[in-house]
């Protein structure tokens, strides 16, 4: 009588184990679909990068498009396998050490993203509404890549300060992801600090983009309210909206929207 029981039994432990494995398949593929899909694009965005002109590669701006791709690339190749391993096996985090280096990645990718925006931002309203400081300056692509070392330089060390003791890391509450523990009672300082330097970040990428894009606006207004020659509207028409200056702004614009609503969570 105790074996059909048993034979039964072990049959409802292996029906069990093939449901948890086909319902662990749905929730894999929203990682790996997010790790395939954030990879493929900022390839695909280096790539045309890459391959365009050189008067183009010259530029600031390009400098820190540039910078914005590849940093977003290595914080998807870095942070991804970690959330794929954890569908994998629910312990990968509860791993303190993992748990810490999750979390710095997550602060780190997501500040430094948060900080090229900005630089973007500054970079095109010194350009358009500070002509002779961005010359005087001498904001080149030597310029972007002194200003990118500096902003990995001084993220490292502030992405670090967690594992030297200033915030806690830890499991949250989906179990699929670490970061700092916003709720604890020890000091928040460093949370505190995080969340204010990323909302100060995001509210100057904000008004720098209005404030050059209202520029824009108002010098067109101010070209067609002239009274001109044939001659002097196509100069003005080549000088305000050419093709590069187009492109600038409107990858600008539409890579702070992704960016900033991605971001903005974690701040709010």
């Amino acid at each position: 009588m105790e074996s059909p029981n048993f034979t039964h039994g072990s049959m409802s432990v292996n029906e069990t184990l093939v449901q948890l494995s086909h319902a662990t398949e749905p929730a894999m593929a929203l990682p790996i679909f997010m790790f395939a899909g954030g990879a493929i694009g900022n390839l695909i965005a280096i790539i045309v990068l890459s391959v365009s002109r050189p008067k183009r590669k010259s530029s600031a701006f390009y400098t820190l498009v540039c910078g914005l791709a590849v940093t977003d690339l290595l914080g998807t190749c870095l942070a991804s396998p970690l959330t794929i391993a954890n569908y994998l096996n629910r312990d990968v985090l509860e791993n303190q050490h993992f748990c810490e280096f999750h979390s710095f990645l997550l602060l780190f990718f997501g500040l430094t993203g948060l900080s090229i925006i900005c630089a973007m931002a500054a970079e095109r309203y010194l350009a358009i509404c500070c002509p002779y400081t961005y010359q005087r300056w001498g904001v080149d692509r030597r310029f972007a890549q002194k200003f990118l070392f500096f902003i990995y330089i001084s993220h490292i060390f502030f992405c670090c300060l967690p594992m030297m003791g200033m915030a806690k890391s830890q499991l949250q509450q989906s179990r699929t992801w670490c970061f700092i523990d916003w709720k604890t009672d020890e000091p928040v300082a460093y949370s505190v600090l995080y969340g204010v330097v990323s909302l100060l970040l995001i509210l100057g990428t904000i008004v720098l983009n209005l404030a050059v894009c209202g520029a824009l606006l108002l010098m067109r207004q101010r070209t067609v309210q002239r009274p001109v020659t044939r001659a002097s509207v196509r100069e003005r028409w080549r000088a305000l909206s050419s093709a590069a200056e187009t492109q600038m702004i409107a990858v600008l614009v539409m890579t702070s929207v992704v960016v900033l609503a991605c971001s903005a969570p974690l701040v709010v």
